[in-house]
C-alpha cells in the first residue's frame, strides 16, 4: 500500500505537538508485525518517540489519515468487514446471520449529534506497565507501546479503563460475574471525575462524558468491543446482544 509518509508525520508532529523525524528507517522500510507496518519516529528534541501501527491493507486504513469518515460510517465499515470476513468464513464462531444481528443494533448504540465529533487517540492497551511516572514531582510523564493505537470517533472512544469493565470470563453468564458492589463503586468514582472535568473544561469533554454515562453503556461497550474480538463476539452472541450486567 503506497502511504502519504507527509501525512503520516503530520499526524506525529500534532500528537506530540513539534516538529518530529523518522527513526530507525521506517520511512524507508517500516517494521512489520502481522497485516501492519509500524512506523517509528522522534521528536526534534530526541525526547519523545511515537510508534504509529498503519494497515497494510487499503481496506483496514485508519481513520487517522484523514479519510473524513463519520462516525456512522466508521462503525459501519467496521462492521461490514466482519461481515465480509465471516461470509468468507474467516473468522471461526462467527457466523453471517449473527454479524448481521450487531450490524442492525448501530441505530441504538450510533449517537447522531455527534456523528461529526473529533476523532480521538485511543491507546489500546493502557495499563500500568504502559504508563511512565515520574518520582518528582508525581504525575505522568509518558504512555508508551502505542502499538494498538488508532484513531475512533469520539463517541466510541468513550470508555471505561479496561479494569472497570465487565470484562466475561466464561460466555455470556461471565459479564456478570465482575459486577460486584467494589466494582460498582469503583465505575462510579470514576464517571465522578470525569464529569468534573467535563464541568470544568466543557467542549468534546462534556460530550466524552454524556456517551460514557449512557445507561447502556456496558451493553454499548461489549456490542462495540465485539467488532473487533471474537471471544467477546462468541459470548455476546449467545445472550443475544444482551449482556445480563445490571
Amino acid at each position: 500500500m503506497d502511504l502519504d509518509l507527509t501525512a503520516i508525520r503530520t499526524l506525529v508532529e500534532n500528537l506530540i505537538g513539534g516538529p518530529c523525524h523518522f527513526i530507525l528507517n521506517t520511512d524507508i522500510s517500516p517494521l512489520c508485525g502481522g497485516e501492519y507496518a509500524v512506523y517509528a519516529l522522534e521528536d526534534e528534541e530526541k525526547s519523545r518517540r511515537l510508534s504509529l501501527r498503519i494497515p497494510t491493507q487499503s481496506d483496514r486504513r485508519p481513520c487517522s489519515l484523514g479519510t473524513g469518515k463519520t462516525a456512522l460510517e466508521w462503525i459501519t465499515h467496521k462492521i461490514d468487514r466482519k461481515i465480509a470476513r465471516a461470509e468468507s468464513n474467516e473468522i471461526r464462531g462467527a457466523t453471517v446471520a449473527e454479524c448481521e444481528d450487531q450490524k442492525r443494533l448501530i441505530p441504538k448504540y450510533w449517537m447522531p449529534d455527534l456523528n461529526d465529533a473529533p476523532h480521538v487517540l485511543v491507546h489500546g492497551d493502557i495499563s500500568g506497565n504502559n504508563i511512565i511516572v515520574g518520582n518528582a514531582p508525581l504525575a505522568v510523564q509518558s504512555i508508551i507501546d502505542l502499538g494498538w493505537a488508532e484513531m475512533v470517533p469520539l463517541q466510541f472512544a468513550a470508555v471505561y479503563p479496561r479494569f472497570l469493565t465487565h470484562e466475561p470470563g466464561d460466555g455470556a453468564q461471565g459479564f456478570s460475574v465482575r459486577n460486584s458492589p467494589q466494582m460498582k463503586e469503583d465505575r462510579a468514582f470514576y464517571l465522578e471525575c470525569v464529569k468534573a472535568r467535563a464541568t470544568r473544561e466543557g467542549g468534546v469533554e462534556l460530550d466524552y462524558y454524556r456517551a460514557l454515562s449512557r445507561d447502556d453503556e456496558p451493553s454499548r461497550h461489549w456490542w462495540l468491543t465485539a467488532a473487533s474480538r471474537i471471544d467477546i463476539h462468541i459470548a455476546m452472541a449467545s445472550c443475544s446482544w444482551a449482556p445480563a450486567i445490571v
